[in-house]
């Protein structure tokens, strides 16, 4: 049987973390999404773990830098 994450995901989750629209930020922000799928028990191997933090730090980068908020 294969069990849902949302079934133990809790919500709301975070929509605004407070981080300044720099590049020093994407760590933390990296973190917070990696932070948020460990505590919902996504079972996710090592390897998929890290491809998660590296997807999530490109489209938070991203996000700063197409909307302006971001100087490369």
């Amino acid at each position: 049987m294969v069990v849902s994450p949302l079934s133990s995901a809790r919500f709301p989750v975070p929509l605004e973390w407070g981080m300044p629209p720099a590049p020093e930020a994407l760590p933390a922000a990296r973190w917070l999404v990696g932070a948020i799928v460990r505590e919902w028990g996504v079972p996710l191997s090592g390897d998929v773990f890290k491809d998660l933090e590296l997807c999530a730090s490109e489209v938070i980068a991203n996000a700063l830098l197409h909307t302006g908020d971001l100087v490369p």
